[in-house]
């Protein structure tokens, strides 16, 4: 496969993603044929480790199973004769990279819970929609059956993952956000290995179900991703708190076992990154319109606390924003209809809350109470949807 020149390559073109670039000293860059081989390296390997564990739970059925959770909450040491493939584990998650700095993780939670029920809102509107971009994120996609009515379901998981990983405090060992990280690379590792063995998968044409390249595509979309889309309403971050935000994502994106040769050290590496993958993994196919439409299809599904219209009009939202921050040309190739309606109304939303950042900004306790506030929204939006689509937990 060669690589797509960015001014051919109809992704992330002409919309928020670009512009922010380019306002910021980011622009769009080819990668070099050096770079371009590593990603396609990268796209061959997968996580050993979490592929280790996954076999240990085939052998010990549901004692591998309980082993890990327990030394997710208490380490390794609180085990007695812990299996080989757990030691192995969990000595490496809990040999902490000197770059981590707790200070700034928390920050960056912070700076992401300001952002409150903006973000939870729009969170999957560029996370899916860029995925779906994939022709090879999608054929994972489509071979779990992550499609139709379980999309709904997808949103939850995602907005739920999110929410406990980006809560300030969260990823110290054994907290909840830590826990998450490790649990969502063990789910991986079950659906990689359950992929495998079914004997369909085309590994020369999809390369490794789940693998480091496309991982750090979702860890991307977490990180610039949700900023991008929370500045499309009006949510302003200081330089200091969109570093911060990717130290986060940075530590998150190990924890779940992405190689750290391709985890983005800073911001200009973030944006590096993007157009690495907007030049050798956003290509769609005829899944990627099938999940694009099947995920509008579930905003327009009412909640208990929506009436018919108010959920055609959040769909209409959704969609108009997704295709403000990736671009009218990526919108089309995944048959997203044009809307000046909602994009207007979603300009107004975004006139409304600089206004109010601009405030924030000026009076440091405000930004404390934003963020306090902005968590418990998150929460409760979060709820909202667990009621709806979950088993009715409360977080």
């Amino acid at each position: 496969m060669a690589t797509v020149s960015l001014d051919e390559s109809t992704a992330l073109t002409d919309g928020a993603f670009r512009t922010t670039a380019a306002r910021r000293g980011y622009a769009a860059r080819t990668p070099s044929e050096a770079r371009f081989r590593h990603l396609r390296h990268r796209a061959t390997t997968v996580d050993a480790l979490g592929d280790g564990l996954v076999a240990m739970m085939h052998r010990l059925k549901g004692e591998g199973r309980e082993l890990f959770s327990r030394a997710c909450a208490d380490g390794i040491d609180s085990i007695e004769n812990p299996p080989a493939e757990l030691v192995a584990f969990f000595h490496a998650v809990e040999q902490t990279p000197a770059w981590v700095d707790q200070d700034r993780l928390r920050s960056g939670a912070q700076a992401i819970c300001r952002a409150g029920k903006a973000a939870a809102f729009t969170l999957c509107d560029v996370y899916l929609m860029v995925g779906f971009h994939s022709l090879r994120v999608c054929k994972t996609l489509t071979s779990t059956g992550q499609i139709g009515g379980a999309t709904s379901r997808r949103v939850l998981n995602t907005a739920s993952w999110w929410l406990d990983v980006s809560t300030p405090g969260s990823l110290v060992r054994g907290g909840v956000g830590y826990v998450a990280a490790l649990q969502v690379r063990l789910l991986h590792a079950h659906i990689r290995d359950g992929l495998l063995k079914r004997g369909d998968w085309d590994l020369a044409a999809w390369d490794q179900p789940l693998n480091d390249t496309q991982s750090s595509q979702f860890n991307l979309m977490f990180s610039i991703g949700v900023m991008e889309t929370t500045q499309v309403l009006g949510i302003r971050y200081t330089a200091q708190e969109r570093a911060d935000i990717v130290h986060l994502w940075r530590y998150v994106g190990w924890l779940a076992g992405i190689e750290e040769d391709i985890l983005p050290a800073d911001e200009a590496e973030a944006w590096q990154h993007l157009w690495d993958q907007a030049a050798t993994e956003l290509i769609p196919d005829a899944d990627s319109r099938t999940l694009a439409a099947d995920l509008r299809a579930a905003y327009q599904r009412p909640r208990p606390d929506q009436s018919e219209l108010r959920a055609r009009w959040a769909a209409r939202v959704h969609t108009a924003i997704s295709r403000m921050v990736i671009g009218p040309a990526s919108a089309d190739s995944l048959g997203m209809p044009d809307d000046p309606l909602a994009r207007a109304l979603v300009r107004v939303a975004g006139a409304v809350n600089t206004a109010a950042e601009l405030t924030y900004r000026r009076i440091p306790a405000f930004r404390t109470a934003q963020a306090v506030h902005g968590h418990a929204a998150r929460k409760a939006y979060v709820d909202v949807l667990r009621t709806a689509h979950g088993d009715g937990r409360k977080s």
